[in-house]
């Protein structure tokens, strides 16, 4: 039994297997009595879904389920047999959880085990005031800056560029929450990061998030709310498979923009880019 603090969010992991997501230990609560979440990861000769309402059939697929106690089943299923892998239930509070996998020679188990913890965690944050971003996110000098953009947009170079010359830290340099706790929204580092591994067990006061856009010369605008909305909706982590969490969803972006500037920085991958952001957030 482990107890993980992610977020400001104590999560207790159950297993008798071997933790599988060795990021997490970075993670590892102060406190060991009280948590927020519980999840059971667990290790079956077969995964079976219950009957109930397929709601999203994707790479990740969702089922309302009929089952008692249980609001969602999230699965992943091999490609080409369409054999259940893993399977996700979330009971009707969200605060509890459990993860049944069968071993499989062709996929990693605990790549699997881990992009459903995420997806628990990430779905959760939402009620907590919180939202995971696709950014790389920095503290420099105490100031939380995201910056945004597709994969391979340029959002780790420029997180890159601030450690090198400005002795930023990095917080996550692909999915970090951002969160609203003592009236203040601020920006975590968060144990999933891609392939990069580049994240901390750190948080910092959001100041500002920048979207960047690969370009010959360094410009940078401040976009009004609505440019911000368009802009940063499609770099979030959404539940498309319910519409109440998603109207959530929605709802912390709009407080978000609301109260953090957004700009759009079209940027070469050189120091200047660098000069150009620091004028505006020193």
């Amino acid at each position: 039994m482990n107890i993980f603090n992610i977020a400001g969010v104590n999560l207790k992991i159950m297993s008798k297997e071997a933790c599988f997501f060795h990021e997490l230990n970075y993670f590892t609560s102060s406190d060991a009595k009280d948590y927020d979440l519980k999840i059971k990861i667990s290790k079956s000769q077969g995964v079976t879904l219950s009957e109930g309402e397929k709601i999203l059939n994707e790479r990740i697929s969702w089922v309302r389920s009929n089952k008692k106690d249980i609001l969602f089943q999230a699965f992943i299923c091999k490609e080409e047999s369409k054999k259940v892998l893993a399977v996700l239930e979330i009971n009707d509070s969200w605060t509890e959880a459990e993860i049944t996998y069968c071993e499989d020679k062709d996929y990693s188990i605990d790549a699997t085990v881990n992009l459903l913890l995420e997806i628990f965690f990430r779905n959760y944050i939402l009620q907590k005031d919180g939202i995971v971003i696709h950014a790389a996110a920095i503290d420099w000098k105490g100031k939380g800056i995201a910056f945004t953009a597709p994969s391979g947009g340029g959002k780790s170079t420029q997180a890159m560029l601030w450690k090198k010359y400005m002795g930023a830290k990095i917080l996550n340099d692909d999915r970090p929450t951002i969160r609203r706790r003592d009236d203040k929204f601020s920006i975590y580092g968060t144990p999933w990061s891609g392939s990069s591994l580049e994240f901390i067990n750190d948080s910092a006061p959001l100041s500002a998030i920048f979207i960047i856009q690969q370009s010959k010369v360094n410009v940078l605008e401040k976009l009004n709310k609505h440019q911000a909305v368009v802009q940063l909706t499609p770099r979030c982590f959404l539940p498309y498979f319910d519409s109440g969490l998603m109207d959530l969803a929605l709802l912390q972006l709009e407080k978000v923009i609301n109260e953090i500037p957004v700009y759009l920085l079209k940027c070469t991958p050189e120091k200047e880019a660098v000069e150009l952001v620091y004028e505006c957030v020193k």
